[in-house]
């Protein structure tokens, strides 16, 4: 069993005010007597983020809030975007950006990615990014040159306020949902690789500073193998969030 220290749980657009009031219940509960090391950040939809950041508060819970999404940018013209600034000033301490539904669902490119990072990392006052990346398809000996390209993409020159870290959830695309997650030994040689990327970009950057979560078919049943999550549906419904923790 590998103990966790970060642990994301992305309810998208799945969970109601109902029962995301019974997910937070499940999780006072959960992290009452354990786990004191372990930083939670619960990702809602943009809806329920001032409930939640109420309830936070009013329940004293140990854990931490984040956007599912922002803008580039904090202020203008554009109708149905997200003011990093406004996420802030909500409690939002965190935001995923370039989640792998945003990037091939709802086609964000690489460009408004890169922009995104440039604009949150370059800020101390903005919520800290949490970079996701990922490849298509089990490619193999191909995964380690995408996932690169798409770190350089989103990083390359860009400059992280000195209260920042480098947050980069690997989520296989192909293993989302499919009740498949990548095994523990390769997931380890492809943190391994992400954590060089990184040490290549932000060569001066002390590793204290960069994490590598993974993201893909993530369970109650699993998740021990991993010590950084980003979870998706064993998140989403009280009953299989208490299986999860329980299992740590």
């Amino acid at each position: 069993m590998i103990k966790p220290h970060l642990i994301v749980l992305n309810w998208k657009m799945n969970v109601d005010q109902a029962t995301a009031l019974s997910l937070l219940g499940v999780l006072k509960k959960s992290l009452q007597s354990r786990l004191t090391d372990v930083e939670v950040i619960v990702c809602p939809s943009h809806e329920l983020i001032p409930m939640i950041a109420f309830q936070i508060q009013k329940l004293k819970l140990p854990i931490s809030l984040a956007s599912q999404n922002c803008s580039w940018t904090s202020a203008g013209a554009l109708t149905g975007e997200i003011s990093p600034r406004s996420l802030a000033q909500l409690g939002c301490r965190y935001v995923l950006v370039g989640h792998s539904e945003r990037r091939y669902v709802l086609q964000e490119s690489d460009q408004i990615v890169r922009k995104k990072m440039e604009y949150l990392l370059g800020s101390p006052r903005l919520p800290q990014p949490i970079l996701c990346v990922g490849e298509v398809k089990s490619s193999g000996g191909h995964a380690g040159p995408f996932i690169k390209r798409q770190l350089a993409s989103a990083l390359q020159g860009v400059r992280i306020a000195r209260n920042k870290k480098l947050l980069i959830a690997y989520e296989p695309v192909w293993a989302i949902g499919s009740g498949k997650p990548m095994t523990r030994q390769v997931w380890m040689a492809r943190a391994t690789s992400i954590a060089a990327v990184l040490r290549e970009l932000y060569p001066t950057l002390p590793a204290s500073r960069m994490t590598v979560l993974y993201g893909g078919s993530v369970t109650a049943d699993n998740c021990a193998e991993y010590a950084n999550m980003l979870v998706g549906g064993a998140s989403q419904s009280p009953k299989q969030l208490l299986n999860f923790f329980a299992n740590l």
